[in-house]
């Protein structure tokens, strides 16, 4: 029962991120003065990566280690989080959000 509440809690952080990413968008055009099609990369980034990685980190999980798995993924979206709130231009923020899914194998 707790494995299933750890997973459901890194969906949820997953999820949650991917909202505050879309609230944002507007604040991010106007203080990094990016234009609609750099701002769809920071969206499409963290799907494109989510989606890629997911089959890969589950097998990985199934070698190494399904805790040791989930703790380098979180380590690394959070290194990603703080990447993205970091970001002094739009290239950056992308390249930070594209790093940020790796937490979701479960």
């Amino acid at each position: 029962m707790a494995i299933l509440a750890i997973c459901c809690l890194s969906l949820l952080i997953v999820s949650l991120d991917n909202t505050i990413v879309n609230v944002a968008l507007p604040s991010i055009a106007s203080e990094l003065h990016a234009p609609v099609p750099d701002l769809q990369w920071i969206v499409d980034a963290y799907t494109l990566v989510l989606t890629s990685l997911l089959m890969l980190s589950g097998s990985l999980a199934d070698r190494i280690g399904r805790r040791r798995i989930f703790q380098i993924g979180l380590a690394v979206f959070g290194t990603g989080s703080l990447l993205c709130s970091l970001a002094v231009n739009i290239e950056t923020s992308s390249h930070s959000a594209s790093s940020k899914p790796s937490a979701a194998p479960c």
